[in-house]
Protein backbone atom coordinates (compact mmCIF):
# COMPACT_ATOMS: atom_id res chain seq x y z
CA UNK A 1 0.00 0.00 0.00
CA UNK A 2 1.00 3.62 -0.86
CA UNK A 3 1.77 6.00 1.77
CA UNK A 4 0.50 9.38 1.21
CA UNK A 5 2.96 12.99 2.12
CA UNK A 6 1.10 15.08 3.53
CA UNK A 7 2.11 18.01 1.20
CA UNK A 8 1.18 21.80 1.40
CA UNK A 9 -1.52 21.35 -2.11
CA UNK A 10 -3.10 18.57 -0.41
CA UNK A 11 -3.18 20.01 3.21
CA UNK A 12 -3.85 23.96 2.38
CA UNK A 13 -4.06 25.54 -1.07
CA UNK A 14 -7.59 25.88 -2.69
CA UNK A 15 -9.11 25.56 0.61
CA UNK A 16 -10.73 28.14 2.77
CA UNK A 17 -9.30 29.68 5.86
CA UNK A 18 -10.07 30.34 9.02
CA UNK A 19 -8.54 32.04 11.47
CA UNK A 20 -10.02 29.89 14.72
CA UNK A 21 -11.54 26.41 15.22
CA UNK A 22 -14.88 27.59 15.89
CA UNK A 23 -15.31 29.38 12.14
CA UNK A 24 -14.24 26.33 10.68
CA UNK A 25 -16.69 24.23 12.83
CA UNK A 26 -19.22 26.53 11.68
CA UNK A 27 -17.96 25.97 8.31
CA UNK A 28 -18.11 22.03 8.56
CA UNK A 29 -21.83 22.27 9.71
CA UNK A 30 -23.28 24.08 6.94
CA UNK A 31 -21.43 21.72 4.60
CA UNK A 32 -22.78 19.00 6.54
CA UNK A 33 -26.28 20.43 6.38
CA UNK A 34 -25.70 20.64 2.97
CA UNK A 35 -25.17 16.62 2.24
CA UNK A 36 -21.61 16.54 2.23
CA UNK A 37 -20.27 13.66 5.26
CA UNK A 38 -16.85 12.50 6.83
CA UNK A 39 -15.52 16.24 7.31
CA UNK A 40 -13.02 17.14 9.98
CA UNK A 41 -11.36 19.99 11.38
CA UNK A 42 -8.10 20.70 11.46
CA UNK A 43 -5.06 23.15 12.19
CA UNK A 44 -3.16 23.28 9.38
CA UNK A 45 0.68 23.03 9.57
CA UNK A 46 2.05 25.29 6.99
CA UNK A 47 -0.08 28.26 7.15
CA UNK A 48 -1.21 27.63 10.80
CA UNK A 49 -4.85 28.38 9.80
CA UNK A 50 -8.14 26.02 10.53
CA UNK A 51 -9.24 23.81 7.39
CA UNK A 52 -12.57 21.73 6.63
CA UNK A 53 -11.39 18.39 5.29
CA UNK A 54 -12.29 15.15 4.62
CA UNK A 55 -11.19 12.42 7.01
CA UNK A 56 -8.08 10.72 5.84
CA UNK A 57 -8.93 6.56 4.80
CA UNK A 58 -5.82 3.90 6.44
Amino acid sequence: MRRRTRTRARSCLGKLAHQDRAAALRHRARLIAAGDTRLTVYRCRFCRHWHVGHYRNH
